[in-house]
């Protein structure tokens, strides 16, 4: 399938921030991936300094597959998660660092945290996560460096928080590329 002249526009348009907004069918999630192609086969960016976040596991595992299947079995890809598994790793990595042991738990709520305790719910993974990033130089430069290219599928969806994170992760290299469609947002358009 041929991209139209404004896919083309945001695949080639390597730098910097982007967002896309487009409605469903316009192939808003096929432009994504294009553009993390062009990125690695044209502009030479190695994959794993790619981080493509969306909301569920089944999407994100969905993206995997088929910049996979874009770039070919063999090609290295880009790390492809959730926020809340991003926030994880960068908890497990870091965390102690704010004071939250590598070996912490994670429930679903707030009864199931009074019955572990040192077990954080979901969205303490993320309030967390935020905060290493704000307080700690080191696991922030760690996660900065880490990524070149931060990008956001469904953007819609995201809460503050992980705007945030987005946000301080692309903060020096401004590579922060948001895909979404207000009028499918769960939440409201951010």
């Amino acid at each position: 399938m041929e991209s139209n002249a404004a896919q083309e526009a945001v695949i080639k348009n390597a730098d910097g921030p982007t967002i896309v907004i487009a409605p469903p069918g316009s192939g808003k999630t096929r432009t994504l991936i294009e553009r993390v192609h062009y990125l690695i086969s044209q502009k030479r960016v190695p994959a794993e300094k790619i981080l493509v976040l969306t909301f569920t596991t089944k999407a994100a595992q969905e993206i995997a597959d088929r910049i996979k299947r874009r770039l070919g079995a063999a090609a290295s890809l880009p790390y492809s998660s959730t926020f809340h598994a991003l926030a994880l790793d960068m908890l497990r990595k870091h965390g102690d660092m704010i004071g939250i042991p590598k070996d912490f738990a994670v429930v679903a709520t707030p009864e199931e945290k009074q019955k572990n305790a040192g077990a954080l719910t979901f969205d303490e993974l993320l309030t967390h996560a935020l905060e290493l990033l704000e307080k700690n130089t080191e696991a922030r430069r760690y996660w900065q460096d880490r990524f070149s290219h931060v990008f956001i599928d469904e953007y819609q969806d995201t809460n503050d928080t992980q705007a945030e994170i987005a946000a301080i992760l692309a903060e020096d290299h401004r590579n922060l590329c948001v895909i979404g469609d207000p009028d499918q947002a769960i939440y409201g358009f951010r």
